[in-house]
Formats: C-alpha cells, structure tokens, sequence
C-alpha cells in the first residue's frame, strides 16, 4: 500500500534483472518452440518464474520443455491463475529504492482479464515485495525505462485514462514508477 519509497525508480530494460517472468501459451502449441528456446536461453542469465495456473499446467509445460531437450536448471513454477500469456502486459512493474530495496507497483489491467491482474499482487506476497497500487488503467507492454527517472510510452495511456488529465496521470508514472 500507500507510494513507494521517494526515490525509487523502475531500473532501466538493459539492467540485470532477478527473473524473467513468463507464462506459457498452452492454447497456441504453435508457439511451443519459441517459448522452448525463450526459457532455454533466459535461464543462462536469470531465473524464468513461470506462472502456471495449477499443477496440471505445470506438469505439461515440464513435459513440452523436455521434449525439446530443454533442462529446468532455472526455472521455478509459480502456482497462479491467470487468463492470458502476457505477463510483460500484467505483470508488476519492479522499482529499486535509493536503498537498492525491491518494490513492486502494479496498475488496474483489463477488467475482462480479472485473474491477470492480481498476478503482480500474489507474486509479490509469494516473494514477500513490499507492493503499490498506481490508480491508473495501464499494461506493462507499452512502457520503456531507462533507469534514471525517465519512461516511454505511447498516448494510448491517455486514453485509457481520459477521465484524467494528462498531469494527473505524469504525477501517478512519478509517483509510482519513479
């Protein structure tokens, strides 16, 4: 609850990073390659956190990755329902304090994707980050930081939010993205 501590900032997206979080296209088994070669690749550099809705899921995915060869050397399964793959889209947006501490702020996701948008909330009760509400409509697709204050975005922001004015949402981006 409440802002996160003043200072903080989003890290910028060439930072290292603690994990990657990913959730696993179980109704487009086209992409089952791709996302093979994703977490292969990304587990040489960090920890993938996979959110699958149960165990059943889970189950699949570890058959998929080993079939095509690709070992669980870095990958931890995170039990969490959600409704679609995008995880970049709803998940949490990391900011780092002036004191290197960890917080997560999370914006209001699609109304008619009501799992995906508790998914930052139960990961960071599952890793114990301190977490921030931003009253603001917003996925994390359409957001760039480079770390030192500075965020891009496209308008869509504006107009996801057209009950605000265009200060209002800049004083929320300050406020909880840093």
């Amino acid at each position: 609850g409440g802002l996160p501590p003043e200072g903080s900032v989003h890290p910028g997206e060439w930072e290292d990073m603690r994990a990657m979080i990913m959730s696993w296209p179980t109704t487009s088994p086209s992409l089952n390659t791709f996302f093979c070669e994703l977490v292969d690749n990304i587990q040489d550099y960090t920890e993938v956190w996979m959110v699958v809705n149960d165990q059943s899921e889970e189950d699949h995915v570890k058959d998929v990755l080993a079939s095509n060869g690709v070992p669980l050397t870095n990958v931890i399964f995170m039990h969490i329902a959600h409704d679609a793959i995008w995880a970049r889209d709803f998940g949490p947006f990391y900011m780092r304090s002036p004191l290197s501490e960890r917080h997560m702020t999370d914006a209001w996701y699609y109304t008619s994707r009501p799992n995906d948008d508790v998914v930052p909330y139960r990961i960071a009760a599952q890793e114990g980050t301190p977490s921030h509400e931003a009253h603001l409509s917003y996925e994390g697709g359409n957001f760039q930081s480079d770390g030192h204050g500075n965020c891009f975005c496209t308008d869509e922001v504006y107009n996801d939010n057209s009950s605000m004015t265009d200060e209002q949402i800049r004083r929320i981006f300050r406020d909880y993205l840093g």
